[in-house]
């Protein structure tokens, strides 16, 4: 199943025992909108998903667990221990520092160059081979990379 689907059911349900009508929702989306959400049809931003969970009186976070478990055919609670799991190795593996390190100290996100960020083992096993003597398309054939990837880790020693 897909998470649309899923998510369809869940605001159905959502709307059903919470007695919410179109226009309960309507101020967190339009009511076309939340008749295409119901009838997985469409999707919407983390922002409208946001606004549309409190409309209902609802965590986001919440919702969204209700949605990965029907589509999981797990009970929520599960779903909850395994992101609390998550969340925690997270953590542990200094992920809030590097989160932080997203934003400014105004809360503004860090502009950052396009295209994908390089990979650090990818880099050190370049850079390693480079310090060997290896030429750049014996290091290529030798990590199967691209040349054009090797050439980019290569400019960083």
């Amino acid at each position: 199943m897909e998470l649309r689907t899923a998510f369809a059911g869940v605001l159905r349900a959502l709307r059903l025992v919470r007695r919410a009508r179109y226009a309960d929702v309507s101020d967190a989306t339009h009511r076309r909108k939340v008749s295409a959400l119901e009838n997985a049809q469409t999707s919407i931003t983390v922002e409208q998903f946001d606004e549309l969970a409190q409309s209902l009186g609802l965590d986001p976070i919440a919702m969204l667990t209700l949605c990965i478990a029907h589509r999981q055919g797990e009970q929520p609670l599960t779903v909850i221990g395994r992101a609390l799991t998550d969340v925690a190795a997270f953590e542990a593996e200094g992920g809030m520092k590097v989160l932080s390190d997203q934003f400014d100290p105004d809360g503004n996100l860090i502009k950052r160059g396009r295209g994908k960020p390089l990979n650090v083992d990818n880099e050190r096993a370049v850079l390693a081979l480079k310090a060997e003597g290896a030429t750049q398309q014996q290091v290529a054939a030798q990590l199967g990379l691209a040349l054009t990837s090797v050439r980019e880790y290569w400019k960083k020693n």
